[in-house]
């Protein structure tokens, strides 16, 4: 069975065993560990939003799933992208 799954960031796929578990809500503001405040990200995106409010996670991972085709040959795990200053 295919495991591969897409980070909830950058959205490029790998293996499941290469992700971990994003808290959008994190537990330092009372988030919880219930499947509906998990994803998966790569550790390198999972840094790139630590202290993102849950709108600018959401913000974020919708622009830059819309992000031009010339970034498809970018590494998925070249956090990057994932453009700090916005």
């Amino acid at each position: 069975m295919d495991q591969r799954v897409g980070c909830v960031f950058c959205g490029k796929p790998t293996e499941v065993e290469t992700m971990m578990a994003e808290h959008f809500v994190p537990i330092t503001a009372e988030g919880t560990s219930l499947m509906a405040n998990l994803s998966l990200a790569y550790k390198e995106c999972n840094a790139a939003v630590t202290d993102l409010s849950v709108r600018e996670k959401v913000e974020r991972t919708v622009r830059n799933r819309r992000a031009p085709a010339r970034d498809a040959e970018r590494s998925p795990t070249d956090a990057t992208h994932l453009d700090p200053a916005s």
